[in-house]
């Protein structure tokens, strides 16, 4: 009997390989990783406890069973021939990777 956490990773792969965009991850050391992506324009990010304005970023989900590591600052994803750096983590819950990218 899978467990519900196994059913949620294997659906999430399907999921992704069904309906993720074909993009490269480029970790800072390593070799670049094919993997699938959904990238997200001008999402409005609430503000942190010492900002009063909302932010507006690219974000980028990636399925961390496809990566190597957890994305970090300064890698990149590419993305229908545009290279996009991530400028930090936006959210990780195990599964999936949420960066914000520049």
């Amino acid at each position: 009997v899978m467990d519900l956490r196994s059913k949620m990773a294997s659906s999430l792969v399907r999921f992704f390989n069904s309906w993720g965009a074909d993009s490269v991850y480029t970790p800072l050391s390593g070799s670049p990783v094919s993997c699938k992506a959904f990238i997200e324009l001008s999402v409005k990010l609430q503000p942190d406890l010492e900002g009063q304005t909302w932010e507006q970023a690219t974000v980028v989900t990636l399925l961390l069973s496809q990566l190597n590591n957890v994305p970090t600052r300064g890698e990149t994803v590419t993305y229908d021939g545009v290279t996009y750096t991530i400028e930090r983590l936006y959210e990780n819950d195990g599964l999936t990777v949420q960066v914000i990218v520049k």
